[in-house]
């Protein structure tokens, strides 16, 4: 008898599900958005296409676990993830898929790392800061050369306009 009252102070226990906190999740939704709207990582926000006319139509073959940034989304909206290392393990397994898919060293594959790198940084970090724009982190070093990696105000890749351009972009 005794073990049934332990059982069921054990369930009422176990009916509460932790969830990832809804600002964190509002903050992910927001930044992912903006990084489908740029030119470099849009390719990461949308299941890749396996049509014939792709030439990946092996992809399935090779990516064991696809994901992107849709889904990870969708996930966040739904409140899929009880944890942010749950969060932070679907963000890179992003950067994973496109290292198992790419060669290592392209620049597909810094631009996953980069995306995943600033999703993570930003939005799972504690912080207030609210996020204008993905340009921030930009000019870090992610093995490309500064005139590639230079964004301008509009969140477009540009080219350095001088040694004092970097100070302008935040």
């Amino acid at each position: 008898s005794s073990s049934s009252s332990s059982s069921s102070s054990s369930s009422s226990a176990t009916n509460f599900t932790p969830r990832l906190d809804p600002a964190v999740a509002d903050r992910m939704v927001k930044t992912i958005d903006m990084a489908a709207k740029t030119e470099e990582y849009s390719i990461f926000a949308q299941p890749v296409d396996t049509s014939e006319a792709t030439g990946v139509r092996d992809y399935l073959q090779k990516v064991p676990l696809p994901i992107d940034l849709t889904i990870i989304k969708q996930r966040l909206i739904n409140g899929y993830y009880r944890q942010r290392e749950a969060l932070e393990c679907d963000l890179q397994l992003v950067a994973e898929d496109c290292r198992i898919f790419n060669r290592e060293g392209t620049l597909i594959t810094a631009y996953a790392d980069e995306v995943v790198e600033a999703l993570i940084d930003e939005s799972l970090k504690p912080g207030d800061r609210p996020i204008k724009n993905m340009a921030w982190w930009r000019n870090e070093d992610v093995g490309e050369s500064e005139d590639e990696m230079a964004v301008d105000e509009g969140g477009g890749v540009g080219e350095e306009e001088g040694p004092d351009a970097e100070a302008e972009v935040e």
